[in-house]
């Protein structure tokens, strides 16, 4: 299902670059391809974030034009997909089941059906919400 081709322009518009707001953002590698960084701790390999950028990218998660930044993290057996979002979104009912379908969808189609918790952050890098589609 091209689930990013229905939201894209509500989701992906609201994301702001998380590296520009982050210092430490800055020293994590990362994995690019048409203006999307996916950035990595060491809890998660470089296929690991790559096999996401991959289907980000097939999904037309963004469209190239403007620059956006993810972060992979990884807690146990649990994916955590960190993004920020502009203010009053961790409240939005609609918001949220878009969330909750983005992290259904990156778990059965990326990671073998773990779970990926989608952590919705303020432009400051601090941690509004976590949504959790199980």
């Amino acid at each position: 299902m091209k689930l990013f081709n229905i939201v894209r322009v509500v989701f992906c518009s609201l994301f702001m670059l998380f590296a520009a707001q982050t210092t430490s953002a800055q020293t994590l590698p990362k994995v690019s391809q048409n203006n999307l960084d996916i950035y990595y701790t060491e809890n998660i390999t470089r296929s690991e974030a790559k096999k996401l950028l991959d289907y980000l990218v097939s999904e037309d998660f963004t469209d190239g034009s403007q620059e956006v930044g993810v972060r992979l993290d990884k807690t146990g057996k649990t994916y955590e997909f960190k993004v920020i979002v502009k203010k009053g979104l961790d409240t939005d009912p609609d918001f949220i089941k878009l969330a909750k379908t983005l992290s259904t969808e990156i778990s059965n189609d990326v990671f073998g059906k773990a779970p990926v918790d989608i952590h919705l952050m303020d432009d400051h890098f601090k941690l509004l919400r976590v949504v959790v589609a199980f």
